[in-house]
């Protein structure tokens, strides 16, 4: 098991890691990854790619991706849940009530197994300070927001009991939450034990959870019941999600390289791009 500090790139053998990105993102985020095809985006950027395209998006700020498929991709934006058609128009579908965004903006999310959607929101400045929400939907338009004081809400993982992790990473904690009605009850799951944060994740085939683990260059599995296992190193300081790609049993990685020092740009030169590293030999 590696330890929890700041990896070096050479702890990754070079035949781990492919690089798909053309260029480095400045906050790439919203990981999808279905029947061998990978969409993703970056926040700060406001630009999506899916497909082999990029899609600029000057008056949202995306920052999830929930699904896609050949014709559009369904997303999160700062103003709600909108639908991204390949010839790049965007539709807005569902308005989530009490929203406000001009100061907050949505975060992360997941489609459940019911077939309903979850998507956290947090605050677009100072989210030490003021806590967002937890939104369930449907495309009909059914919302159900949660009160419940989560920061920057990431993860997003159902586990098969039905619970769903979702990180605060401003507390740096990994909760397993079951949703009721119109309650939420939570739990702590993981406590990170250093300065590293946990960020988006997946459930693997053999059960195990993996979640990227920003400032620790590295993707952190863990037993279902929380307990971590190992480290996975990879070539970027701040890895922001990881989705499981079946064709080549790899994980895809995205990551950041905002406000990277020009030190840590220098030890993990890859940051901003979006990485395979390999499960399985």
């Amino acid at each position: 098991m590696h330890g929890y500090g700041i990896k070096n790139i050479m702890e990754v053998r070079p035949d781990d890691v492919g690089v798909i990105s053309e260029a480095p993102a400045i906050l790439g985020e919203g990981l999808f990854v279905a029947n061998g095809k990978i969409s993703w985006l970056d926040i700060e950027a406001r630009q999506v790619f899916h497909n082999q395209r990029t899609y600029p998006l000057p008056y949202d700020i995306p920052s999830v991706i929930f699904e896609a498929d050949e014709s559009s991709l369904l997303l999160g934006t700062h103003r709600g849940i909108a639908r991204l058609s390949n010839s790049g128009s965007l539709t807005h579908l569902v308005s989530l009530p009490g929203h406000d965004p001009e100061k907050f903006r949505l975060n992360d999310g997941c489609k459940l197994s019911d077939g309903s959607y979850l998507v956290g929101s947090m605050a677009r400045r100072e989210a030490g300070n003021l806590a967002g929400s937890i939104y369930r939907f449907t495309l009909s338009g059914e919302v159900t927001r949660y009160k419940w004081a989560c920061h920057i809400p990431n993860s997003f993982v159902e586990l098969e009991d039905g619970s769903v992790l979702i990180s605060d990473s401003l507390k740096r904690v990994v909760f397993q939450v079951n949703f009721q009605q119109n309650d939420i009850q939570s739990k702590p799951w993981y406590h990170c034990q250093g300065p590293e944060t946990p960020d988006g994740g997946c459930v693997l085939p053999n059960g195990q959870v993996a979640l990227a683990m920003w400032g620790g260059a590295c993707v952190r599995l863990f037993r279902p019941n929380g307990t971590p296992i190992e480290d996975l190193p990879v070539p970027v300081f701040q890895p922001t999600n990881c989705k499981y790609e079946s064709l080549s049993k790899a994980l895809v990685i995205s990551s950041a390289s905002v406000e990277l020092s020009d030190e840590l740009m220098h030890r993990y030169p890859l940051s901003g791009h979006v990485l395979t590293r390999k499960l399985e030999k």
